[in-house]
């Protein structure tokens, strides 16, 4: 399952696929769900916050996910 990204729709993918038998489904086409909306909020996390705080270790990047998840209805994060 994919979403319409040209990284999964183009010719080296469909010729994997065809050299495979695997079958592609793509979201919001194929089927009627997709995963887009965790999607957009990963990217926002990551975008809009993780990226502009210097993530030094891994207990760092727990700290700052936590905050993130408990503080993201706050207006005061971007």
């Amino acid at each position: 399952m994919c979403d319409q990204g040209t990284e999964n729709i183009n010719f080296e993918v469909d010729s994997l696929l065809e050299e495979q038998d695997i079958k592609r489904i793509v979201a919001q086409i194929d089927i009627d769900f997709s995963n887009s909306m965790v999607e957009a909020l990963f990217k926002r996390m990551k975008h809009n916050y993780l990226f502009n705080h210097p993530l030094t270790s891994l207990e760092v990047l727990q700290e700052k996910l936590d905050y993130y998840i408990k503080e993201s209805d706050s207006p005061r994060l971007p």
